[in-house]
């Protein structure tokens, strides 16, 4: 999975609510966070940043994100939702170091703060820190009481950094503890049915994926992935739809060119084969590229230049909203 893509497969919990919400109707003092209490007395003026705020950082306006985190971090110093929206708009523009010192901030304002350990734990996890990955997941999870969903979204990603260490026990067991939380959630049948296919268990992997796909059937990954196991179970002709939509949906899709090649060779389809083979060899070149550049950015985060590199190469690929988030990001960097 590359860089740019790999945050928005993590899942999300613990967005804030900056709409003077944080506690029900006839609470008690006693049943309010340290942050729910503030909420209770906070400036309107306050209120407008943080919401404003959220607002521009769903449109991708990181710089007003910024500075509208930074305003209410100065009225309301000791509250935690404007260093946490500062953090969100970091992790945004990949300066990891600074986000993880605002939602460290949000912590010391209250240590109960949803998501603040999460957003720790993905930006770990992007950066290969498995152990630190883990350990602010946990806490996490230790934090969210009986929320069920969000719950299964920890656990599911404390699997995840189990598979990435290779250990797949500890990986099957979160994903079926995640599943047992969530029966509803897709991703935990997909990432189980990748763990069941590195294990070799075909059949058993298509079974699972095919759940995934059952529930999220605009999903191409889970579509790809149904596709790759029929190839790799000699359901040839099965194989064909699935990688044919993957293709035509994601013309830059390195694999579905590969198994859809392979699939038609296997159904001798020989020329059609080697026409989608030799497109991987292409796609594959310019894949390797897209990658060095994502680690150029990754290592120095404030180079715009990078990062216009990165939208270029991207749009050659035919990844057009990826390369315009890229060129977002280098725009703030001027």
């Amino acid at each position: 999975m590359n860089h740019l893509s790999r945050m928005k497969h993590l899942p999300t919990i613990g967005v804030f609510l900056i709409l003077m919400a944080g506690c029900t109707a006839g609470s008690g003092e006693d049943d309010l966070t340290v942050t729910e209490r503030l909420r209770r007395t906070l400036p309107a003026q306050v209120g407008q940043f943080l919401r404003e705020g959220q607002q521009a950082l769903g449109m991708g306006q990181y710089t007003r994100a910024l500075t509208l985190a930074d305003s209410a971090t100065t009225h309301a110093p000791d509250l935690a939702d404007g260093y946490y929206l500062r953090g969100l708009a970091l992790s945004s523009l990949y300066r990891f170091e600074a986000a993880d010192t605002a939602f460290t901030q949000a912590l010391l304002c209250d240590p109960q703060y949803h998501g603040a350990h999460f957003h720790l734990g993905n930006n770990a996890f992007f950066l290969g820190r498995n152990r630190d990955a883990l350990r602010h997941y946990r806490a996490e999870r230790e934090a969210l009481g009986d929320d069920r969903e969000a719950r299964a979204s920890v656990t599911l990603q404390v699997g995840r950094v189990y598979a990435r260490l290779g250990v797949a026990d500890s990986a099957r067991t979160a994903y079926a503890e995640a599943l047992a939380l969530d029966s509803l959630n897709a991703q935990a049948y997909s990432w189980l049915a990748e763990l069941e296919d590195d294990e070799g268990e075909l059949e058993q992997a298509l079974a699972t994926a095919r759940r995934a796909l059952v529930l999220a059937p605009e999903n191409l990954e889970y579509r790809y992935q149904v596709g790759a196991l029929l190839f790799r179970t000699g359901q040839y002709e099965a194989a064909l739809g699935p990688l044919e939509t993957v293709v035509e949906k994601q013309p830059w899709h390195v694999g579905a060119h590969y198994n859809l090649g392979r699939t038609l060779t296997a159904l001798g389809r020989a020329d059609e084969g080697r026409r989608y083979l030799a497109r991987t060899d292409t796609l594959q070149a310019l894949q390797s590229e897209i990658v060095r550049a994502q680690f150029a950015t990754t290592r120095n985060p404030t180079d715009a230049a990078r990062w216009r590199t990165l939208a270029a190469l991207l749009n050659r690929a035919g990844r057009t909203d990826e390369a315009r988030r890229a060129l977002t990001i280098a725009r703030t960097l001027f």
